[in-house]
């Protein structure tokens, strides 16, 4: 549309709004309004003001894409838009206080000298018009609130520098302040705890009713669900809107917990392997030696076909365990004979004992093959080595800080391990040139780095471990 066309319908649309005012103003003088009368009269407003609104953001948008139009030089307080005032309003406002009188004609655009609603250029600039709202909706009720209760939304957050009292004086020490932008009678309460907040309740008002902002929703989205309750016209009183607000405001903290979202999460996992999950037939051990035992499973899958899996056990289904021991500057590395012709380094690790403890485990394997022993252990990370071929190993990634030597190694058993002392930049270099190339050592050290990188909650970030480093001291952070 132009912005002529816009203007004129905005002038139609303006003038509904201030005639339905006016019959309003009449009812009201007559007699008293119920509550539904009230409730209905601020959805009818709310919908001509978001009418209203619409026009003004097309009329803003043409005026942007206009600029050397003479509109657009015309000076920002010049008129636009003119619409005579009916004088029955004047009339009906006549019983008004003249500070009731002249807030009602100013909500309404009202230029007080002339009686006429007047749109000017510095309402496009700005992209708004004056109209009654929620705040101010009481004006044209007169004497008559637009809520026969007054509701409290509790909070706990409320700065005092933004707290007024009923009369707009600051207020220090009330139980309950009025804050700005709310509505006219819903109080914002601070500085109590709910328990002694609901013994106060009978202090605030009788029948009053208490909204409550909650972990994960803040007083003012309560609010805000309570104004779209206000709007919906399912609701026939302001109690239902109150109990639907409540009703939201559970749910919608609940939603925003973490217990939910992880129910949520447990819940798409369960349904994806549902799906693939079978169910074991049968089960053969094919071998069966001092460290390995081979065995055949056979599934039926939800599809109906039957696989065979081979399978393995190592060491009798034990866990283990590998540490990432550091000293003060350095990482102890260990080798062995591990894979034929192929140098292979890897982190101090080794199988859990039966009743033994992961980090127990993690101290004697560090003791066993390098001699050095650690009093700040902690588990980093866990994982299945490798799922589906053996199901029982199940490997524990244990970070060993401020590791010292204990004793010399002993060379016990049929093992011989050698370790040294390796920096950040020369493990970085093991793992670059695939000399550290085992997965669980792999996983483990970039499991590490991305953790420090991350600035996670266990370490210090890698900014500080280079500070550290500078001092010839490494020390990963992790809080008690």
């Amino acid at each position: 549309m132009s912005f002529e066309e816009l203007k004129e319908e905005f002038i139609k649309i303006k003038k509904e709004e201030l005639d339905y005012i006016k019959n309003i103003l009449e009812i009201r003088s007559k007699r008293l309004l119920s509550e539904y009368e009230r409730l209905e009269i601020y959805r009818t407003i709310i919908k001509y003001q978001n009418k209203l609104d619409e026009l003004v953001k097309e009329i803003f948008l043409d005026f942007r894409n206009n600029k050397t139009s003479k509109l657009y030089q015309k000076d920002k307080s010049e008129v636009i838009i003119e619409i005579d005032l009916d004088k029955k309003i004047i009339g009906l406002l006549s019983n008004y206080s003249d500070y009731s009188k002249e807030k009602t004609l100013k909500s309404l655009g009202i230029n007080q000298e002339n009686y006429k609603y007047e749109f000017t250029i510095h309402n496009i600039y700005y992209k708004y018009h004056e109209l009654i709202n929620l705040e101010n909706i009481h004006l044209i009720l007169g004497n008559q609130p637009f809520m026969d209760k007054h509701f409290y939304c509790y909070t706990g957050n409320i700065s005092i520098d933004n707290v007024y009292d009923t009369d707009d004086d600051y207020n220090e020490v009330g139980y309950y302040a009025q804050y700005k932008n709310l509505f006219y009678n819903i109080k914002l309460i601070y500085g109590e705890t709910q328990e002694s907040l609901e013994k106060k309740q009978i202090e605030f008002e009788q029948n009053s009713a208490i909204l409550n902002e909650k972990k994960y929703v803040n007083s003012y989205e309560v609010i805000n669900v309570f104004r779209e309750e206000l709007l919906n016209s399912e609701n026939k009183s302001v109690n239902e809107c109150v109990n639907k607000t409540k009703r939201r405001i559970i749910k919608l903290n609940y939603i925003r917990s973490p217990e939910y979202k992880e129910k949520e999460l447990l819940n798409k996992i369960n349904k994806l392997y549902k799906q693939v999950k079978g169910t074991m037939i049968k089960e053969e051990i094919l071998y069966s030696g001092k460290f390995l035992k081979l065995f055949k499973e056979t599934y039926e899958l939800p599809n109906k076909k039957i696989v065979e899996k081979e399978k393995i056990e190592r060491n009798k289904g034990k866990k283990a365990v590998i540490v990432i021991a550091v000293t003060e500057d350095k990482f102890i590395i260990t080798f062995q004979n591990r894979v034929k012709d192929k140098i292979l380094a890897e982190f101090p690790s080794g199988y859990i004992e039966e009743n033994e403890k992961v980090l127990e485990a993690a101290n004697r394997e560090l003791k066993e093959e390098t001699g050095y022993i650690s009093d700040d252990l902690f588990i980093l990370d866990e994982a299945y080595p490798t799922p589906g071929l053996d199901d029982n190993s199940y490997i524990y990634i244990v970070l060993a800080n401020n590791s010292k030597k204990e004793e010399e190694v002993k060379e016990i058993g049929t093992e011989l391990v050698k370790y040294g002392l390796f920096t950040i930049e020369e493990l970085e270099y093991l793992i670059n040139n695939n000399i550290m190339n085992g997965a669980m050592n792999k996983l483990a050290y970039y499991n590490l780095m991305s953790r420090i990188c991350n600035k996670r909650d266990l370490y210090k970030p890698r900014e500080d471990i280079e500070f550290i480093k500078q001092n010839n001291k490494i020390k990963f952070m992790h809080y008690k």
